[in-house]
């Protein structure tokens, strides 16, 4: 009789989406500036009121996936994907159509980040 044997090889949950945010949340600071200067100035030419809502759009989907990205490899890391997701498809429109190189990296460096936060939530610790 022989016996057959399986090897399992578990991969243990990766940083990457950390990384990946942080180089993220580097690339969208100028973008982030240049997007918000010319938004307010925009908006300050036609209409004569400020123009930080477009400003907000970028900070906040930014700063809240940075501080998500750390929470990747915990136990609530899909839901930490799902969000960092959300929160990435949010960030991108704005940058598509303030068409911010920087910024649209930085987007898909976000959303490849919940990816992989997603699929850390199937890897043991």
């Amino acid at each position: 009789m022989s016996e057959q044997q399986s090897i399992v090889v578990q991969k243990p949950k990766t940083a990457a989406p950390i990384v990946l945010s942080l180089i993220g949340f580097i690339l969208s600071i100028p973008g982030m500036f240049c997007a918000g200067m010319c938004a307010a100035l925009t908006a300050d030419a036609s209409k004569g009121e400020h123009g930080m809502g477009i400003v907000y759009a970028l900070i906040v989907p930014v700063i809240a996936n940075f501080i998500l990205s750390f929470f990747c490899k915990g136990k609530s890391s899909k839901t930490t994907g799902t969000i960092m997701i959300l929160l990435s498809i949010v960030l991108l429109i704005p940058e598509v159509i303030l068409f911010s190189i920087l910024g649209i990296a930085a987007a898909i460096l976000f959303l490849v980040a919940g990816a992989l936060s997603i699929s850390n939530a199937r890897r043991p610790a």
